[in-house]
């Protein structure tokens, strides 16, 4: 809640001297977008509010070397998940965030995963009136492009299902 408060201090500061520019506004943990949705917006009309991305964080977070629990040797994990593709003989810390990721990552390293957790801030900032901006700029730099491309795929992926299912629907009429 501090955090909050701190952060509408900030931005009525700057209006006193600036009532022109965008300000960029986010959630607490990491900017993540779970707290971004649970967020009260602003009276201030003239803000983004900001989210990082890093879901699957397995995937994007693969070769990071300032996560520590062996994330910076951790390569070669597959969007979306595949049993077949993923790495071998895994041997990761027990109890870590890394094995929890490691887990959860079959739920979690899907197109439809991403999109579900991408229409959440969407539908939470149409109901707020509000614009949205989401940053992924903390991925190592040989994955952005092809995250990039990934999440790009995701999205076609699940439109091309959704207008599959819709052709199939109108057949049955």
């Amino acid at each position: 809640q501090k955090y909050y408060e701190l952060q509408g201090e900030i931005i009525k500061l700057i209006r006193s001297y600036d009532t022109k520019h965008t300000i960029v506004v986010t959630g607490t943990e990491c900017a993540s977008m779970d707290t971004l949705i649970k967020m009260k917006p602003y009276s201030d009309k003239n803000l983004i509010y900001s989210f990082h991305y890093y879901e699957s964080a397995l995937f994007t977070q693969q070769g990071m070397d300032y996560l520590g629990e062996g994330f910076d040797t951790f390569q070669g994990v597959p969007f979306p998940y595949d049993k077949n593709r993923m790495p071998k003989n895994v041997n990761l810390p027990k109890d870590s965030w890394l094995a929890w990721l490691w887990e959860h990552y079959p739920q979690e390293g899907t197109a439809k995963y991403i999109k579900d957790r991408i229409k959440q801030v969407k539908k939470w900032a149409d109901k707020n009136k509000v614009n949205v901006y989401a940053f992924i700029e903390s991925l190592s730099k040989n994955l952005k492009e092809n995250v990039k491309k990934v999440y790009d795929d995701a999205e076609f992926k699940v439109k091309e299902a959704e207008r599959k299912k819709k052709e199939e629907e109108e057949k049955k009429k």
